[in-house]
């Protein structure tokens, strides 16, 4: 199951002891909406619960949660580990494990950790706090790695400072404060920057950023990141620069340059090095079985396995390899040894790992075989046994630029190359090949590959990368570059060549000239100290001395030969002795070309205490010899001093074999002593370290639990001090006893009332005096008694001897585990209450006789409810006499009484007076019932409310009068409200003397003002005018108000929201009885709609006008275009009459009257065409369109046409893109040829000459047609009408050009309903483009050919039976004409009906031509009749109305074609032939 990770941050927090002060601290400060989960982890003892729940959340507002197993984990809550089990973490869940064996080590903040880094990479933050050992150390490394914040606690800080200071060993904190710093870094989550191109201009200069960040920490530290994989060290480059609150990589750049602690710290976050022991058991485990047994066989007796750990780190890796070798040689009895090579670049690390000692909480990672035989505890610590740390060697050894080790047996290096880039991971992998012996090893981590070398390698183990070297090939290691061929990297700086600067140091003239006679005369010596190593040599002394192979020597006896060496050490001795120079001559120096002579001087320096300590010996010159001479020793005797040397080294070497031999004998007496004690003390020392581990475990567990009791049993202080604050402040007398009656506590009120003291607690009561009387003193005695008899309270009034009143409250005293431990007495003191009481009483009497005479009634009742607690009733408690006037009934007759006894008919009463009456008295809410009328006509205001609950009292004031006033007053308002909502008007009243305005409803209606609101004041009203307006009414009051003149005038206003608007504002003064002007009053009528229609009606006016002048201009020109043509028609008409005229006379006649017939028709199609448009019938019928067939077909018939029309200097263009010459798209062909036509015959009308070019092009979505003339043109203040109906520019031309002025209306439309666009460019004389934009619908052309139709040939027709509904005559004439040779039987019909009865009583009709337009029944009727008789009859519908919906609604009826009149005659056989021919 897939379990999603949330996208917040998640705070682990590990505590132990001294956490709970800590953690209490942090939360004190972290704020409740940082938008992160908290999830704490401490040492918790099994056996006692913890209260931490408890205790925390009085130190934050977040939710708080006892973790529970396969719990979602949500921001803003805190989760706190169970205290016998584990806590583990997977996606947004929480998991529980149980925990290990007691005496096992348990390490439960570790345990979390691993979790969480592994599961929340860099949104994990790892916070230690206070805590003894070191758990968390090893969790922590886990966080790092996945790029998470480690945060510690100050040590100072913390009251148990283990677990920080374990943390802070390891390096990995990123921040170390103190608890309420922490909460303030916390909340100040890192932010992931992607510093990459932030505020910077591109990603280059990012890149070059880094690299001069790369550049500073490689002269820092010689390590060259710069060809490590970039986005592993942006990560950890990001960490650093919000741990430094910086935002900017330029910025970074500046404060690493100058800041030298800053360098090391990215430094080592580069270096981060992650490891443990035995890291993913399963790889160890195979190498433990598949490679260890085979390495150990291929050795022969006494050789050696050699092995090389890359990137070793802090060594884990290196001793897990090693035991598993070690084991498997010791088991199985091998007598072979091997050698172990530990690398990396971080000397820390390797400091680190040489040390072989770790963390006790390593224990879990290793298996415990291993554990007892390879490590020994130290403290807190485990280190790696001597015998196994002997064999391994950590070295300084950079894989990119050191050569490789070789003849190795097995390289490991996991988890490593991953930070390399490509170019350098290939070479590495070169160089282990190289490194590797033939059938040698290679371990690599689970995320590594072989990559190019993988040719020479066989796969071992493919899930955990361990590989075999089979080829006996070696590629030699690739070193570039010089840099390459260094041991060690080190910035190094350019190679030029730089001159020394040539200067003189001023020394002191003295100094010089002892230097110089210093060289002059002094001779070759040297200085020594007392064990013969040299201080200083002048001259030419060195010559003297001869280094041999090895390491350099500093001894002066080991740089001599021998002889000399044991005549220097005599020299010495003697000058100790003798306390004076001593010299020795002829000292024999040989060489391997000549021998030397020179003199030994000896001296003691004892004039400077700097020299103390040192001796100086002085050569003489040489002198060269020829032959080998005996040596002369003067003032001393040669053979002497060999003799005394040798006595002193005999007398020496007797006295260090006695001491040796004594030495021996005491030092086998203690070992054998020491080795039964060592055992004995092994035993012990296991045996302590366990019970150690178990009280370190236990204390810290009692510590967390003593903590959380020591904040309870503050608490309980603190509730303890509260209840006795309480008890003493309360002045109430109170008593506890204990079962038996003794007192146990009392408050000090009670110390009136009985004679008691502190020291009297534990004294039975009845030993006490007290203010009662005996009587009564022995009634709470016994009182007492009963009360812990039965468990009942007992509580009474009691009075003592001096008259005071107190209530008795005696009661049973309950623990918090239900039982009962004594009693509680309390004497409050009632005196108050006693005197309120007769107060009360005499009020009591007052109240009754204001009640008795009071004008309202009361009436007192007490509800009756159900068993559901729902009021059903009431009894009448009390009432005054005007309640029984109001109800018409005495006192007797209805007081103790129920409701509907005495009024029945209150069930239906619709005012529910039961229910608002129970209300009142169960909830204590209060009621008002503004109207009660009786049956006499009386009406009363009704007050409830409630004086005990259960209970209810009300109030009936008569009203009677003030409604019936009431009413009629409403009534009059109503009606003149509305009399100015229908009129619109609106009146107001301004007093003068107040300046209190008041507007009535329909005036704030006509302002748009909110009616609750108060009217503007007289000065304010200025913003409810226009300027003009404003300083009109403003002169017009100010004479009303000071001359008493009305006015009535006309304004214009702005409404609420700026909404203009016009008033009729009609106003007069008021006076009073002295003729005094005391206020203003006036109407205001609304008239914006009345000025809006005059302002319409000129406006229609002026368009009307204006669309006359159209008229007559479209009409006049109409009457022309129709009269033309007709007078073609009747003319030529006439003239066909003559008998005389030929047949080609008469054939040319008969093309002028088709022709005009036709001008006629398309000129009455234009005026359908734009009747449709107007009332939005217009339908388009889309279907496939051949585009470019469309333009060629114009073309051809205007070529055509421009020759009849004698235009011969007119040439015609067509524009078809290459791309598109089989452009198909969805369209209605017809409508576009129509806009096309219509474009091309203005076109060509307005040009006498020049070219006409017309085409299409596409434009993305689009198909654009563009029609361009070299005519007239167009004014461009014309351009705009040209496209209105009835409306042409050129008037005074019509009778030149001609036009109806509908067409460029019809193509605008037509575009307009496609959902394109039409635009017009034209200048004047020089001619006009106008093109035009529809929606590219594109479809597969389909190249397929239609079936000619021989229209001349008719035989089809033959014997075939046509019925025709047709109701004109000459139509009906015109079809028999038409169809007269065809052979075919015509049956006519002049109505629906008709055509209906002929096509039931004759069955042989092959096909029925339909008129739709007919008398008695329509045509489709008939068309449905007729289906009916015959459902696959053959009907073609005609009409000269030819509406696509009436087209669409024949074809749905059933029709099988449609034909358009006039009918032309090829038409009509091709759709005859189509389906008399199926």
């Amino acid at each position: 199951m897939h379990i999603s990770k949330s996208n917040f941050y998640v705070v682990g927090i590990g505590a132990s002891a001294g956490g709970l002060d800590a953690i209490q601290t942090l939360f004190d400060h972290v704020p409740s909406n940082t938008g992160m989960a908290f999830i704490i982890v401490q040492h918790l003892s099994p056996d006692f619960k913890s209260l931490m729940p408890e205790l925390l959340s009085k130190h934050t507002s977040m939710p708080i949660y006892t973790a529970e197993d396969k719990q979602v984990i949500k921001p803003n809550c805190i989760y706190l580990n169970q205290r016998n089990k584990n806590l583990h973490i997977k996606g947004n869940q929480l998991y529980l494990l149980d925990k290990g064996p007691k005496n096992n080590l348990n390490l439960p903040i570790d345990i979390f950790f691993h979790t969480l880094g592994e599961e929340y990479n860099t949104k994990s933050m790892g916070v230690i706090l206070s805590g003894t050992g070191s758990d968390g150390s090893r969790g922590i490394h886990t966080i790092k790695e996945q790029g998470g914040t480690i945060i510690v606690q100050d040590p100072i800080s913390a009251q148990f400072d283990g677990m920080p200071n374990s943390a802070i060993a390891t390096n990995l904190a990123d921040f170390i404060a103190p608890p309420e710093k922490i909460a303030e870094l916390i909340h100040r989550t890192p932010i992931n920057n992607s510093l990459l191109i932030k505020n910077l201009n591109t990603p280059t200069s990012s890149d070059n950023l880094i690299n001069n960040i790369l550049t500073i920490v490689f002269k820092f530290s010689g390590i060259d990141f710069r060809e490590y994989k970039k986005n592993t060290l942006i990560r950890r480059l990001e960490k650093r620069m919000s741990i430094n609150n910086i935002d900017h990589l330029f910025d970074y750049v500046t404060f690493l340059s100058s800041n030298v602690e800053e360098k090391q710290a990215l430094k080592e976050d580069f270096l981060i090095g992650v490891t443990r022991f035995f890291r993913d058991t399963e790889a160890f485990s195979s190498l433990k079985t598949k490679v260890i047994p085979k390495l150990c066989e291929s050795k022969q007796v006494d050789e050696t396995v050699r092995i090389w750990i890359a990137g070793c780190s802090t060594g884990e890796e290196v001793y897990s390899i090693a035991i598993l070798l070690d084991d498997y040689i010791k088991s199985n009895n091998l007598n072979i040894n091997f050698k172990i090579f530990g690398t990396d670049i971080d000397p820390r690390a390797l400091t680190f790992a040489g040390l072989g000692m770790y963390n006790i909480n390593i224990s879990n990672e290793i298996d415990k075989k291993f554990l007892d035989r390879y490590f020994i505890k130290i403290g807190d610590k485990i280190q790696i046994i001597k015998t196994l740390r002997e064999k391994i060697v950590f070295s300084n050894h950079n894989l990119i630029k050191d050569p490789p080790f070789i003849r190795m047996d097995l390289i490991s290096c996991r988890n490593l190359l991953i930070y390399f880039d490509t170019k350098i991971q290939k070479k590495v992998m070169h160089n282990f090949q190289f490194a590797l012996n033939q059938y040698a090893y290679l371990f690599l981590g689970n995320s590594e590959s072989l990559g190019t070398v993988s040719k020479h390698f066989k796969t071992i183990d493919v899930k955990w990368k361990i590989f075999q070297n089979i080829s006996s090939t070696k590629q030699y290691p690739s070193q570039s570059n010089s840099l390459e061929r260094v041991s060690t990297i080190s910035y190094k700086t350019p190679t030029t060549n730089i001159q020394s600067p040539n200067f003189r140091v001023k020394e002191n003239p003295e100094l010089v000239f002892h230097k110089y006679l210093s060289k002059k005369f002094s001779p070759a010596s040297i200085f020594i100290d007392k064990s013969f190593n040299i201080l200083f040599i002048k001259g030419d002394a060195g010559k003297r001395l001869s280094h041999n192979e090895g390491l350099f020597q500093n001894n002066l006896l080991k740089i001599v030969n021998t002889d000399i060496a044991g005549l220097i050490r005599s020299g010495i001795r003697r000058l100790e002795s003798e306390n004076q120079d001593i010299i020795i001559k002829g000292v024999i120096n040989k060489t391997k070309t000549q021998n030397f002579s020179f003199d030994l001087k000896f001296h003691k320096p004892d004039i400077d205490d700097a020299l103390n300590g040192c001796y100086l010996i002085e050569f003489t010159n040489d002198k060269v010899l020829d032959k080998e001479a005996p040596v002369v020793l003067k003032n001393i005797d040669v053979e002497e001093v060999s003799n005394q040397r040798l006595e002193d080294l005999e007398n020496e070497l007797k006295a260090v074999k006695t001491e040796l031999q004594n030495a021996i004998e005491e030092l086998e007496t203690s070992n054998e002593e020491l080795q039964s004690s060592n055992e004995e003390l092994m035993a012990s020392n296991e045996e302590l370290q366990s019970t150690n581990e178990e009280l370190q475990s236990v204390n810290e567990e009692l510590y967390t639990v003593n903590s959380e009791m020591q904040e309870k049993n503050k608490e309980l202080t603190n509730l303890s001090n509260d209840v006795t604050n309480l008890l003493d402040n309360t002045e109430i007398a109170t008593l506890f006893l204990d079962t038996e009656l003794r007192i146990r506590k009392f408050t000090p009120a009670l110390k009136e009332i009985f004679n008691l003291h502190e020291s009297d607690y534990g004294r039975p009561l009845s030993s006490f005096t007290s203010n009662f009387l005996e009587d009564t003193r022995a009634g709470i005695i016994k009182d007492s008694s009963l009360v812990l008899e039965k468990l009942i309270t007992i509580e009474k009034q009691l009075s003592d001897k001096n008259n005071n009143y107190y209530l008795f409250r005696a009661s049973p005293f309950i623990t918090s585990a239900k039982k009962i431990n004594g009693i509680v007495i309390t004497l409050n003191n009632i005196n108050k209450l006693k005197e309120t009481e007769k107060d009360l009483k005499i009020v009591e009497l007052r109240y009754k006789n204001l009640f008795q005479n009071l004008n309202e009634g009361f009436l007192h009742g007490e509800i009756i409810t159900n068993n559901e607690g729902q009021p059903i009733d009431w009894i009448y408690l009390d009432a005054n006499p005007t309640f029984e006037k109001i109800i018409g009934l005495e006192r007797h007759e209805f007081l103790g009484k129920r409701l509907k006894k005495i009024a029945p008919y209150i069930q239906d009463d619709p005012t529910t007076w039961i229910k608002t009456f129970g209300e009142t008295a169960l909830s204590n809410k209060e009621h008002y019932i503004k109207e009660y009328s009786t049956k006499d006509g009386k009406h009363y205001q009704v007050h409830l409310f409630c004086p005990v609950k259960g209970e209810f009292a009300a109030t009936f004031a008569n009203i009677t009068e003030l409604k019936n006033k009431k009413e009629e007053l409403a009534k009059s308002q109503e009606e003149l409200y509305r009399a100015q909502e229908i009129t619109h008007v609106g009146s107001w009243y301004l007093d003068l003397e107040t300046g209190s305005v008041r507007w009535t409803r329909e005036l704030y209606k006509i302002y748009g003002f909110d009616p609750n609101l108060p009217p503007p004041n007289l000065k304010s009203s200025s913003k409810l005018f226009t300027k003009s307006s404003w300083k009109t009414i403003s002169k017009a009051i100010n004479d009303c108000q000071n001359q008493g003149i009305p006015y009535n005038l006309e304004l214009e206003i702005i409404r609420q929201g700026g909404t203009p608007g016009w008033l009729c504002i009609m106003g007069e003064a008021v006076k009073d009885e002295n003729n005094t002007i005391i206020a203003l009053k006036g109407a205001v009528q609304d008239i914006t709609q009345q000025k809006l229609y005059e302002e319409e009606l000129i406006k229609a006016k002026k368009e009307a006008e204006i669309a006359n002048l159209h008229k007559n201009y479209f009409l006049a020109n109409m009457s022309h275009e129709i009269r033309t043509p007709m007078n073609s028609v009747l003319g030529f008409s006439e003239l066909l009459k003559n008998d005389s005229l030929t047949k080609k006379e008469r054939l040319k006649y008969l093309e002028i009257i088709d022709g005009n017939s036709k001008q006629l028709l398309n000129l009455i199609d234009d005026i359908i065409d734009v009747a449709k448009m107007e009332s939005n019938e217009i339908k388009l019928v889309y279907k496939e369109c051949h585009v470019p067939n469309l333009i060629d077909n114009l073309e051809i018939t205007y070529n055509q046409l421009n020759t009849n029309e004698y235009k011969k200097d007119i040439t015609f263009k067509t524009v078809i893109p290459d791309t598109y010459k089989d452009l198909v798209i969805i369209t209605d062909s017809h409508r576009l040829q129509q806009v096309l036509l219509n474009l091309l015959n203005n076109a060509l009308k307005f040009s006498d000459k020049g070219e006409i070019s017309f085409g299409f092009e596409v434009e993305e979505d689009n198909i654009k047609f563009f029609v361009k003339d070299q005519g007239i043109g167009i004014k461009k203040e014309k351009q705009i009408e040209i496209f209105e109906r009835f409306k042409q520019i050129n008037y005074q031309n019509n009778a030149k050009y001609g036009g109806t002025g509908l067409g460029l209306a019809i193509c605008k439309g037509i575009i307009t309903l496609m959902g394109g666009n039409i635009n017009v460019s034209s200048n004047l004389n020089l001619g006009t483009t106008f093109s035009f934009s529809i929606p590219l619908k594109l479809t597969q052309f389909k190249n397929a050919k239609k079936p000619k139709l021989p229209i001349k040939c008719t035989r089809f027709l033959k014997d075939k039976t046509i019925l025709i509904a047709e109701d004109d005559a000459l139509i009906q004439l015109l079809f028999k004409v038409v169809l007269k040779n065809t052979g075919a039987y015509l049956l006519f019909a002049k109505t629906g009906t008709q055509a209906v009865n002929t096509y039931q009583t004759t069955p042989e009709i092959d096909v029925v031509l339909l008129d739709i337009r007919m008398p008695e029944m329509n045509g489709i009727d008939a068309l449905s009749a007729i289906l009916e008789i015959n459902p696959k009859a053959k009907v073609i519908m005609q009409t000269a109305y030819t509406m696509p919906e009436e087209k669409e609604k024949c074809f749905n009826k059933g029709c099988v074609d449609f034909l358009s009149k006039p009918v032309i005659k090829d038409e009509l056989f091709k759709v005859l032939n189509k389906w008399i021919s199926k």
